[in-house]
């Protein structure tokens, strides 16, 4: 798993499998276009009309708390950052949904599965700092207290508590399949 392409295929499978045991049918979609890795089907009721969601599956690695700056530790376990264009996700869709999935430091995937309409993820796109001066990347980071909590940094540097400045909780997301629920 140490090229991006393989560990995309590893995230989207784990979605598939996370996404099934929810109660969708999710179908890979080879063509990667509008952003959509997988679509997802369900029927409530067998004379129901079918549902659709589509899934932008994004996977990153995690670093433990041995690789984590030593500011960050008293704060956090462990984190994971990719970089995102500041645009990405700027086209909302109700039906297109972003879910992150994180392995644990040492690569193995434990339930850390995060699920975001494209218009909230977008606007933590917006939060997170940039990634250099002068270019519109964003460095999206989000890390895990101690207690289990799940927040997106909004700052790279030192801060002293994690707080509405320097952090934004997205421990509701965590699990939230709940979220394709659109009515």
């Amino acid at each position: 798993m140490k090229r991006a392409g393989h560990q995309e295929i590893h995230g989207e499978t784990i979605a598939q499998f996370e996404f099934s045991q929810a109660g969708w049918n999710p179908f890979r979609h080879y063509r990667d276009e509008d952003q959509v890795d997988l679509l997802l089907r369900r029927r409530r009721e067998p004379l129901d009309r079918p549902e659709y969601r589509e899934i932008q599956v994004k996977w990153c690695r995690t670093w433990g708390s041995d690789e984590l700056s030593a500011w960050k530790r008293p704060f956090f376990t462990h984190e994971s950052w990719r970089n995102f264009p500041a645009d990405e996700f700027l086209t909302h869709r109700p039906e297109l949904f972003v879910a992150i999935v994180l392995p644990q430091p040492g690569g193995t995937y434990t339930g850390d599965f995060f699920l975001f309409t494209s218009e909230e993820f977008h606007a933590l796109i917006q939060c997170a700092p940039l990634h250099k001066q002068g270019e519109s990347t964003r460095c999206f980071t989000l890390a895990c207290t101690h207690d289990q909590r799940w927040f997106l940094l909004r700052q790279r540097n030192k801060f002293e508590n994690v707080c509405g400045t320097s952090a934004r909780e997205v421990t509701h997301a965590r699990r939230n399949f709940a979220a394709l629920d659109l009515s």
